[in-house]
């Protein structure tokens, strides 16, 4: 079975007690135990989480955004600005998240891929964007 654009499913089932298994490239395979029918919609959330790198995806790598103030001398990281990241043309967010208080924040992206960043903060005045590919960005050891 294959999920539509939206990530639903739907199966057809009489009643009884299912094992679900979901599988995604570049994802770990989750197991949903069990699921039981009985006669009415079931509504079931599968949470993946992304694999690491290895050797065998030398497409991608782990990158790291470092936000921090020009001309400045101390307590110079910038957190709590949203960072956005969107393949290139695309308008849905690929990756988002917020900078900890080292102004950091990391994320697995594509090396041949170019994409739109984009760093927002309305209380901080902060309000930048820049186009980057996958392979120009600091690679995480």
């Amino acid at each position: 079975m294959v999920t539509g654009s939206n990530g639903y499913y739907y199966f057809n089932l009489s009643n009884g007690t299912y094992n679900i298994y979901a599988s995604k490239v570049l994802y770990d395979t989750t197991v949903v135990l069990p699921v039981t029918v009985n006669g009415s919609v079931t509504t079931n959330n599968i949470l993946m989480k992304q694999t690491e790198p290895t050797d065998f995806e030398s497409n991608q790598q782990f990158v790291m955004f470092r936000t921090r103030w020009l001309w400045c001398f101390s307590d110079c990281d910038v957190e709590g600005l949203t960072v956005t990241i969107y393949k290139s043309g695309d308008v849905v967010a690929y990756k988002s998240g917020v900078t900890d208080s080292l102004g950091i924040f990391k994320a697995k992206l594509f090396k041949s891929q170019l994409y739109r960043v984009t760093f927002v903060n309305a209380s901080l005045g902060v309000n930048q964007e820049g186009n980057y590919y996958g392979s120009s960005l600091n690679i995480l050891s």
